[in-house]
């Protein structure tokens, strides 16, 4: 038993234990194996394809700022846009080729002159290095500039291809000369400027300092303008809101434009242009825009000879047309407008009607009830019509004034003044209005002369009479009491004095006689 207990196990702890140590140390033997067959196929395999990337970066690099990647780039995108383009020197940092300025100018087929593009940087994707195509993540441009033709005579252009979707990308090795399509995942400018009109004419006008955003183009793009100062017609200088532009199958859409204008002097008002539309390049280039007024100064439409004799704050909706593709292009617009608190003044006629009546208000006509009108402006000119006026036991004015393509004036007016205030004019009621309805009477006053000079036909028929004159400071005499219009007898009257009513009837009867 004892021989037992002595004799060794062979399943124990102690020395039995080296037994279990040179198992454990077989599968560590073989770990460092794999680990030096690892390492060397990493060396082998690996670090080339490491040392081929840089390689291949630091090509890439050089080959994007050499000149030939940058003729090549300037001829595709001039084919692309039908312009000349000229893309300064190039720059690849990482994912982002950037030129500190990109010029385009305008072959005289559309509707842009020309554009200037300062500190331009495209974020390009992985995939832009593998293959024929550009996929750019965002595009941003620090400073920009575009004028437009004041007179376009565009060709045929599918603008929708500037954006197109991304193709499948195909195998390849760094940028291509020439991509095989583009795509443009957001855009961004940040002091972007629009001119248009004609410089030699001083008609042109702006858009300075505003922002562009957009994004997801695919095939429609949206754009975002934000904020700037718009330059208009006439010198008028609006804060530019927003507007959201959409570029559709070859035309842009306007949507939810807006311009504010702070008028401070001569009155406080903060004036509101909303707008909307549609522009058409292409052959047919045109626009067509919808603007809704509110509270503009009706300064903004007049020639400047007339700013200092019509006022007031004009409402209502006008739709405007413009054809860029005509020899003479031609704006046209047409309106329906209200125009609050208006007024009018240094006008001859209304100095005539304050002399002659003793009435002050006639210095300066305010239309109590406001003036309604439509507006149209075509290759003829401006009228002016369906014009309602009128100031409560004062002024009555409706019909049309029309100028002329060379500034003449035209028309035709119906002008009202209540009996009462006719009376009291010397030598009583002109012959140049009617009888009486509903207390006003009437006349018609025909427009002449130019803006500059106009004339109208009522005021010689406003002086009064000799007759009256002399009467007026020379004894009394006899007045007939009976008057034929066709001739005949006329009765010496009693020397009583006459009542109101036989005078007007007296004066009546003259008048007639005059005019036969």
């Amino acid at each position: 038993m004892i021989d037992q207990i002595r004799t060794p196990r062979t399943s124990g702890t102690g020395r039995s234990g080296r037994k279990r140590k040179r198992r454990s140390y077989q599968p560590k033997k073989q770990r460092e194996r794999k680990a030096t067959l690892l390492l060397g196929v990493l060396f082998g395999t690996g670090l080339p394809l490491l040392v081929a990337f840089f390689l291949g970066v630091l090509w890439n690099k050089v080959r994007c700022q050499s000149e030939e990647f940058r003729q090549a780039l300037n001829g595709h995108l001039s084919e692309l846009l039908n312009a000349e383009v000229d893309v300064g020197q190039l720059q690849l940092q990482g994912r982002v080729l950037s030129a500190l300025k990109v010029t385009v100018a305008g072959k005289g087929e559309g509707i842009v002159q020309s554009a200037d593009l300062r500190r331009v940087r495209a974020q390009l994707s992985y995939s832009s290095f593998l293959g024929g195509d550009w996929k750019v993540q965002s595009l941003t441009v620090q400073e920009g500039e575009l004028r437009l033709h004041g007179a376009a005579e565009a060709g045929e252009k599918d603008f929708s291809t500037v954006f197109p979707r991304a193709k499948v990308l195909s195998a390849g090795l760094g940028l291509s000369n020439r991509p095989g399509s583009w795509g443009i995942e957001s855009l961004q400018v940040r002091d972007f400027n629009l001119f248009w009109g004609s410089e030699r004419d001083g008609a042109e006008q702006s858009l300075k300092g505003s922002r562009i955003f957009g994004g997801e183009f695919s095939d429609d793009i949206v754009l975002h303008l934000m904020g700037g100062e718009a330059r208009l017609a006439r010198g008028n200088v609006f804060d530019f809101r927003e507007a959201k532009l959409r570029w559709e199958g070859g035309k842009i859409q306007i949507e939810k434009g807006e311009m504010v204008l702070e008028e401070l002097k001569p009155e406080k008002r903060l004036s509101k242009i909303f707008f909307s539309g549609l522009l058409l390049p292409g052959a047919e280039a045109r626009a067509e825009l919808d603007l809704v007024l509110e509270d503009l100064g009706l300064t903004f439409f007049l020639d400047p000879v007339w700013k200092e004799r019509i006022g007031g704050s004009v409402h209502g909706d006008v739709r405007v047309l413009r054809e860029f593709s005509s020899a003479h292009p031609q704006t046209d617009w047409r309106g329906l407008l209200r125009i609050d608190g208006a007024w009018m003044r240094g006008l001859k006629l209304w100095d005539d009607l304050a002399s002659l009546s003793k009435e002050s208000r006639f210095r300066r006509v305010e239309f109590e009830d406001g003036l309604k009108c439509r507006v149209t402006r075509d290759a003829e000119g401006l009228t002016i019509g369906e014009i309602e006026a009128a100031t409560p036991g004062l002024i009555k004015l409706s019909g049309e004034v029309r100028v002329g393509s060379e500034s003449t004036l035209s028309g035709g007016l119906q002008l009202g003044l209540p009996e009462a205030l006719l009376i009291g004019f010397p030598g009583g009621k002109p012959g140049a209005f009617g009888v009486a309805r509903a207390g006003f009477c009437y006349t018609e006053v025909l427009p002449g002369g130019t803006l500059e000079l106009p004339t109208e036909n009522l005021g010689a028929r406003l002086a009064p009479r000799p007759a009256a004159a002399v009467a007026g400071g020379a004894p009394q005499r006899s007045i007939p009491s009976k008057v034929s219009a066709s001739g005949g007898r006329i009765d010496a009257s009693s020397g009583r004095t006459l009542s109101t009513n036989e005078k007007q009837r007296l004066e009546q009867l003259f008048n007639a006689l005059l005019e036969e």
